[in-house]
């Protein structure tokens, strides 16, 4: 009696069992073998190389350029005798220390004032605190010290709108008669005060086409313009990339600015003012602070024309170029 009732138990329990709860079984099963098998295979693997087998592939580093790479520094507003003589104490040590194979000086390193006040485009601002012989001296200093640090270096000088004031001036004396103004201009222009041509510095007049631009005074080191203006006022960046739809650094604001946009068919561009080397509150200027910023600009240049631009602000504190170099250290 008591085996016919196992049985009956037993046949109860076949029949109560599905297919689909015989194949959820056996796939449980499955999976706890799998999870036995992995923690094998864990335990077998001892820390370093467990660590070897999760960890993330190091990232390449970057190609390096193919060709020499050399230093470009940029300067731009220093206005003969109003540099800042502090700043320029700081940046020319960092120039000592860059040593530089080449530079673009973006104007207004002779700061014609005193009679040549009047000949500025925006108008008579009374500028008597020196003469142009003074003006003149300290323009010859600030590129003996630049000759004097980097004596192989190569050097671009773009007219300003301030040394274009001679011109404007010559131009009332000789009742604008061509030749004479060309005469007279050879005699007092910067460009030979300066004793350009015997330094071997190129210089860029703003009337004249460089390079078969037609916008006067405008020039391209590899990938770059220059030139000394363009765009006037807080964002005159953004501004310049408009105009020009490519890279281009500008002085004349006495600010430091950048702007960099994408534009199709040409790529990625940017604009740079890497700021003046005058003082920064001169003494016709007094109803309020003029905003503008002190510094210079370093580029790291590839053979291939294409570079690296960083303005480097400078104050009375010294510059900030130390940070970034005894980082690379």
């Amino acid at each position: 009696m008591a085996k016919k009732k196992k049985r009956t138990l037993k046949a109860k329990l076949e029949v109560a069992e599905s297919p689909e709860l015989i194949r959820a079984r056996a796939e449980s099963q499955k999976l706890k073998d799998e999870v036995v098998s992995l923690r094998k295979i864990m335990g077998a693997l001892d820390r370093n190389n467990w660590a070897e087998a999760r960890s993330v592939p190091p990232t390449k580093r970057a190609p390096k350029s193919k060709g020499k790479t050399f230093l470009r520094v940029v300067l731009a507003d220093s206005h003969g005798s109003c540099l800042d003589k502090e700043i320029w104490k700081h940046v020319y040590s960092d120039i000592v220390a860059l040593q530089p194979a080449e530079f673009v000086l973006l104007g207004d390193h002779v700061d014609c004032g005193g009679f040549l006040a009047k000949y500025h485009v925006l108008g008579y601002v009374h500028q008597g605190e020196y003469s142009y012989e003074d003006d003149v001296e300290h323009a010859n200093a600030f590129l003996d010290d630049i000759q004097k640090a980097c004596p192989a270096a190569k050097i671009h000088y773009m007219e300003g709108n301030h040394e274009d004031r001679i011109e404007r001036w010559v131009m009332t004396v000789v009742n604008r008669s061509q030749q004479d103004a060309e005469f007279m201009r050879k005699q007092v222009s910067p460009e030979y005060l300066l004793d350009l041509k015997k330094r071997k510095i190129e210089y860029y007049r703003r009337g004249v086409f460089h390079q078969d631009f037609k916008v006067g005074g405008l020039i391209k080191l590899g990938k770059c313009l220059f030139c000394h203006e363009g765009s006037r006022g807080q964002n005159a960046a953004m501004k310049m990339l408009n105009l020009y739809s490519a890279n281009i650094v500008f002085g004349h604001t006495h600010r430091q600015d950048s702007a960099v946009t994408y534009k199709p068919g040409v790529g990625q561009i940017a604009a740079y003012n890497p700021g003046c080397l005058r003082d920064r509150q001169p003494s016709w200027w007094d109803k309020m602070p003029t905003g503008w910023s002190q510094g210079y600009a370093v580029q790291l240049v590839r053979s291939d024309g294409s570079f690296l631009h960083i303005n480097v602000p400078v104050d009375e504190g010294g510059s900030l170029l130390a940070t970034f170099t005894d980082k690379l250290r």
